[in-house]
């Protein structure tokens, strides 16, 4: 039997046709996309409410006429496999969305970089794994550039979205000027929050504005409005931090987009809750994968095992690891070492990086850093008046602070005066894991017990990648280290 193939958004065929001469191929397909949720069991065995979750994801939907059945895009590889495997002649119809534009690259790739590129490039879909500093956004840009396509990059932050307009601009990368570049959400949401992400210029684009490369946020895209702007003439999408993907109720923001290249980045895409399934589905398989060892210009850090002899009464009950943390954030002993770990560094002239759970924690080691004349730099999320005021732990000065805070100014602020050492200490929480790129982090602490992920995350802000360029900008890079 002949089986055309629809290749848009989505994967489509004649539904009533193939159930009537193949219902078992029917069945297996409806199998293959089919997902059993972990977050539904675990629930269940626990005795809580399972109302919000559904016990399994359908990654495919059948026409009310039962006419055609469509498969979200990731999903076509072993659509086409199942069939053929089954005797049935394939015809695929691509109507993907291709307009070519021309880009003036001027990006010297690595031969890690180089290879994700032509894989992507290659395999048109899928999902590209690249460990912390190997250049993931490099390699997003050079994709949009290499295969002449209007971009779309999706992105989850704001201070994301700043860190892919400002590598888009630069001329030994895409050399793009700001008429080349559209968006939405975010910092094109406001002039304010424009200027307040670019200070110096460029002058404020408009929200809404369609580029060769358009950075826009994931929420922005969640509306029909935007969906009509941008799906219908971006031929390369990229997302940033695919792992998120997995969360249903973003899962189907980018499955409308017809591009021809659908490409996702994450440092791992595998997710706690076990839902990575969604992801594949959506974007296809992991194509490649960028190994530690093949950044050749990364330099290791030494990663040293700092006892605490911490042995809070809590430390062996698994269960409850909020109470934990908890706990250590306000230990004592714990902080004291913390600080002389910094201070024996400090003197050193390291800058750096500590890592921290919990807020208090990161208001306690600045106050008691900056007794000590440290230059010291906090980035933490945003907390509500109403939280501020009515934390009754927090002292009146860390109150005041906290309320003239923002996030994405000290977040532009840390990477600016970094560049030029201008400060010796950075506290952070997970506001900091992911998308804090500077390259002169010499040592990092890790307070507080943590997974595997999110130590490598950890561990490559100071692992940067260092090559000729920056050696003349900032001298010789050393061995970092980081205590954990």
């Amino acid at each position: 039997m002949k089986v055309v193939i629809t290749v848009d958004a989505y994967v489509s065929f004649n539904y009533k046709k193939l159930l009537k001469d193949d219902r078992r191929a029917i069945n297996k397909l409806k199998k293959l996309c089919t997902h059993s949720n972990p977050t539904f069991h675990r629930m269940s065995r626990m005795g809580l409410p399972t109302d919000n979750e559904p016990e399994f994801y359908e990654t495919f939907k059948i026409s009310n006429c039962k006419k055609q059945i469509r498969f979200t895009r990731g999903c076509l590889p072993r659509i086409r496999k199942l069939l053929k495997k089954r005797n049935h002649t394939l015809v695929t119809k691509y109507e993907r969305v291709e307009k070519e534009v021309e880009y003036n690259s001027n990006t010297k790739l690595r031969k890690d970089q180089k290879k994700a590129v032509r894989i992507s490039i290659k395999k048109k879909q899928g999902v590209v794994r690249g460990p912390c500093s190997s250049g993931k956004s490099v390699i997003g840009l050079e994709i949009i550039a290499q295969t002449k396509q209007v971009g779309l990059v999706v992105v989850w932050e704001k201070i994301h979205q700043v860190q892919w307009i400002k590598e888009a601009l630069r001329n030994d990368l895409l050399n793009l000027t700001i008429e080349d570049i559209g968006g939405a959400g975010g910092v094109f949401a406001t002039k304010k929050a424009w200027n307040e992400s670019f200070p110096e210029g460029p002058a404020y684009p408009g929200n809404k504005k369609v580029g060769k490369l358009n950075v826009c946020m994931v929420q922005s895209l969640r509306t029909q409005a935007n969906q009509d702007i941008y799906f219908p003439i971006c031929g390369t999408l990229i997302a940033d931090e695919v792992q998120r993907y997995g969360a249903a109720s973003f899962n189907g923001s980018l499955d409308k987009c017809p591009a021809k290249y659908r490409i996702g980045l994450s440092a791992d895409e595998k997710r706690k809750d076990g839902k990575e399934f969604l992801i594949y589905d959506l974007f296809g398989k992991l194509i490649h994968i960028i190994p530690n060892d093949a950044i050749d210009s990364r330099i290791p850090a030494k990663v040293n095992l700092v006892l605490t002899n911490y042995d809070g009464d809590d430390y062996d009950d698994t269960s409850d690891n909020t109470e934990l943390l908890y706990n250590m954030a306000r230990d004592k002993k714990r902080n004291k070492l913390i600080i002389n770990r910094t201070l024996k560094k400090t003197k050193k002239k390291k800058i750096v990086l500590i890592f921290v759970e919990r807020r208090y924690q990161a208001l306690y080691l600045r106050e008691k850093l900056l007794k000590k004349k440290l230059r010291v730099k906090l980035l933490v999320g945003n907390v509500t008046k109403k939280e501020i005021l009515d934390n009754e732990e927090w002292k009146e000065e860390w109150k005041e602070f906290m309320l003239a805070y923002s996030a994405d100014k000290a977040f532009f602020d840390i990477i600016n005066t970094g560049n030029n050492k201008e400060f010796d200490v950075c506290i952070t929480s997970r506001k900091g894991i992911a998308g804090l790129s500077l390259k002169t982090f010499d040592h990092g602490i890790c307070t507080i017990p943590i997974n595997v992920q999110d130590f490598n995350q950890m561990k490559g802000r100071v692992e940067r990648a260092y090559d000729e360029l920056l050696e003349k900008l900032f001298g010789k890079k050393k061995k970092p280290t980081i205590d954990c």
